[in-house]
């Protein structure tokens, strides 16, 4: 039998960056360490953390009552804005190891938000990344993930939109979309 792995196994190195400044931050064993929210969706590197000293704080979940003294790392997906400044005004130490692809998004996002755009983004309005990118968008966001979705979307035509993509989100399915936007006849200016 011949075993072959693919050129892209493992994480991509948004999450594999994320993963080792984990490791890095409950290496020195000063202080309690969270994350909000599991690092990666991977059990066994979850648990492999944990045994190490990193709990995992899900979002929603009310802080600990030792954040003043522990630190915390923001995982691959990021955090919306608020989230953030709460994060960093509840703990010692915040370390963002939000993805630089996310990261972007984030910036893009909240300026095309305060230059008066509508924002849109394609993605699953479930997904950590997604939830952390609409916290960027001010009030005016609108989230799609399907054809018929974005088919419902509330902003007139004359508006200016400003559309975003979930970083994992299927090149295909976000073409349709982009397809559709165009055939309704939305003029958005897509990041």
């Amino acid at each position: 039998m011949i075993v072959r792995v693919a050129k892209t196994a493992g994480f991509c190195f948004g999450v594999e960056r994320t993963v080792r400044k984990a490791e890095e931050m409950i290496s020195d064993g000063s202080k309690k360490n969270y994350s909000y929210g599991p690092v990666v969706h991977n059990e066994s590197v979850i648990e492999e953390l944990g045994g190490k000293g990193l709990s995992v704080i899900d979002p929603g979940e009310k802080l600990p009552e030792d954040a003043g003294e522990s630190r915390l790392i923001i995982r691959a997906h990021g955090v919306g804005k608020e989230t953030r400044e709460t994060l960093e005004a509840s703990f010692s130490e915040v370390i963002d190891a939000t993805c630089p692809y996310v990261k972007k998004i984030h910036r893009l996002v909240e300026k095309a938000s305060r230059d008066g755009a509508k924002i849109v983004i394609v993605g699953n309005a479930g997904h950590p990344e997604v939830r952390g990118i609409a916290g960027w968008a001010g009030s005016d966001c609108f989230i799609a993930d399907t054809e018929e979705s974005i088919r419902r979307i509330p902003y007139g035509k004359d508006e200016k939109i400003f559309v975003v993509v979930q970083t994992t989100f299927q090149p295909k399915k976000f073409k349709k979309i982009l397809e559709i936007l165009n055939e309704l006849g939305y003029n958005a200016n897509i990041a």
